[in-house]
């Protein structure tokens, strides 16, 4: 059930970049002081993926999402986005690209938005 739940905010979220031109919509975890731990206003990740560690960024684009966390969160996260559709990228594993790696790599030429 929550999966569908999140699956649904993805669907949500995917309709108002499109309508907005918007290809790539990134969400660290971070408050306005780009603090790890944060209060719940700013939970903005954990709400549209269900990863609740302390430290991950997730992307959304047209057909997917991924998250970007450390070791510390493979479990955890591997845990807390089955189901949701949301890949799970781990950061400093061999062969794993960067968000910037990943973004330089898919982004079409004349598309950034910033």
């Amino acid at each position: 059930m929550e999966n569908e739940v999140i699956r649904n905010r993805l669907k949500a979220l995917r309709k108002v970049m499109k309508e907005s031109g918007i290809d790539y919509y990134m969400m660290p975890t971070a408050d306005f002081h780009n603090s790890e731990y944060v209060n719940d206003y700013f939970k903005v990740r954990e709400y549209f993926c269900n990863f609740s560690g302390s430290n991950g960024t997730l992307l959304v684009w047209q057909e997917g999402a991924g998250l970007w966390t450390d070791g510390r969160y493979f479990i955890q996260a591997e845990r807390e986005l089955e189901g949701t559709g949301v890949e799970l990228f781990r950061m400093l594993d061999e062969g794993v690209p960067t968000i910037e790696d990943f973004l330089a790599q898919n982004m079409k030429i004349g598309r950034a938005h910033v």
